[in-house]
């Protein structure tokens, strides 16, 4: 019977049928003419597949990938094509290839004629089936059209589903555009807003999140939502080794690589800022430990600033501060002020020493200096050092 269109068959085409008894090894067997994939092939009876075991380009002969036997029978199906110009079908099945064509416009409407408002109403469904191995038949996606909403209007969402090997004939939903032109991808109601159109990426299984990959020949980044790992975040980086850029009004602001910031253009790595941290940390000395009222630090990169407030310390000559957060790389001095009690005080200078975690109190010919006890003592000071952590 040849393709036809309606719920009884009725011609709608015509077809040739060609029936070839194969000599030993043949190949190419010459036909009466056909329309590339336009045809069927079998042989011994079984349909054979276009391209994987036979090849039909020419318009004339059918070219078998293997040779056949001798006295194998080949049947070659030959279908005319057919165009349909302002017509209407109700209910139809096309068989094969159905082809649609228009002088100006080619359109297809399809049309849900049940009256109702309500929501994911009035829907029209396009299915895409093919046939297995086996010869069952499976769903393998589906695209719908229903209405959004329930009130007497016109809003429409379009819907789109695909088979994971697990739904069956019901694919399971994976995109969806909204009537307000929001996506959801994973998400059946995405963000909506009226100042703006939304994309949404949703995972709602296991502990992962949604994000969108953007890739070019070299560069893949992604930026999304993470359930995983460390806790809950938003994720904007670049999945292989390359910067991650940020800029405005086309102009480069900021570059995040593998030795840090770099800013408004800058690629050095050796400008680039690789740390920033706030902490505490614990000053001890060479004599009585003194009492912390605050002892913080700030590091911005290489530099790190210290502040240290102690109470009632004292100790031997080169009195010294242990306990720095960062090794310094070399020898820096700042002047400080002791307070032995609440009126009297020495103006000293601390030195913070290199590749020592420590500070030492010097006079002013570079001494060692010995720190009196006294209840009412107290010292303030300040510093700021470089280092190589």
């Amino acid at each position: 019977m040849a393709g036809y269109v309606g719920n009884i068959p009725v011609p709608q085409g015509t077809q040739t049928r060609q029936t070839f008894t194969a000599t030993a090894s043949q190949t190419s067997f010459p036909t009466l003419g056909y329309t590339a994939g336009f045809i069927d092939v079998y042989l011994n009876g079984v349909k054979l597949l276009d391209t994987v075991d036979y090849a039909a380009t020419n318009g004339s002969d059918v070219v078998l990938t293997t040779g056949a036997a001798l006295n194998d029978i080949l049947e070659v199906t030959i279908f005319d094509t057919f165009t349909t110009a302002g017509t209407s079908f109700t209910n139809p099945t096309f068989i094969d290839t159905a082809t649609i064509s228009g002088d100006t416009t080619a359109t297809v409407t399809l049309k849900n004629n049940t009256e109702e408002d309500t929501d994911g109403g009035r829907e029209s469904t396009i299915i895409f089936q093919g046939e297995q191995s086996g010869g069952e038949i499976s769903t393998l996606a589906e695209i719908e059209a229903s209405h959004d909403g329930t009130a007497d209007d016109e809003k429409g969402d379009l819907i789109f589903r695909t088979n994971d090997g697990s739904d069956g004939a019901s694919p399971t939903e994976a995109m969806r555009i909204t009537s307000s032109q929001d996506v959801g991808i994973g998400d059946a109601t995405p963000e909506s807003n009226a100042n703006f159109k939304a994309l949404t990426v949703s995972s709602t299984s296991g502990s992962g999140g949604g994000q969108v990959y953007v890739q070019s020949s070299t560069v893949s980044s992604v930026f999304g939502a993470d359930n995983s790992g460390s806790g809950p975040k938003s994720i904007l980086q670049t999945v292989t080794n390359h910067p991650l850029v940020l800029g405005t009004n086309n102009t480069e602001r900021l570059r995040v690589t593998n030795d840090g910031l770099t800013f408004n253009g800058d690629t050095a790595a050796a400008n680039a800022l690789s740390d920033y941290e706030e902490g505490t940390w614990t000053p001890t000395t060479s004599g009585t430990n003194p009492t912390v009222q605050n002892a913080s630090y700030t590091k911005i990169g290489r530099t790190v600033h210290i502040s240290i407030y102690l109470n009632s310390m004292s100790g031997a000559t080169g009195t010294q501060i242990n306990g720095l957060p960062f090794t310094p790389s070399n020898l820096t001095y700042s002047p400080t002020r002791y307070h032995s009690n609440a009126t009297n005080y020495h103006q000293y200078v601390l030195r913070a020493n290199s590749n020592s975690t420590s500070l030492t109190f010097l006079d002013n010919t570079d001494a060692g200096v010995a720190i009196t006890t006294a209840t009412s003592s107290f010292l303030v000071a300040s510093l700021t050092y470089q280092t190589d952590a």
